[in-house]
């Protein structure tokens, strides 16, 4: 397999794997905030995804310039 296509599986996986910490995990806590009424926590639990998406924004952006470099 080409070096692009194995980094790009790679970071693929990494990228899923984190969205499924994001939904699973961090978002059964905004979740549960919400619907608890505790805007504070929410804030919360807001401000803890906000790295997550950013990192795999970051990721996607890498995959796509790193494939148009090689």
């Amino acid at each position: 397999m080409p070096l692009d296509w194995t980094v790009m599986t790679v970071l693929g996986i990494a990228m899923v794997l984190i969205f499924g910490y994001i939904r699973f995990s961090l978002y059964k806590r905004l979740d549960r905030a919400v619907a608890a009424g505790d805007w504070v926590a929410g804030g919360a639990a807001l401000a803890s995804i906000r790295p997550w998406v950013a990192t795999n924004i970051a990721l996607g952006v890498g995959i796509v310039c790193f494939t148009l470099l090689v």
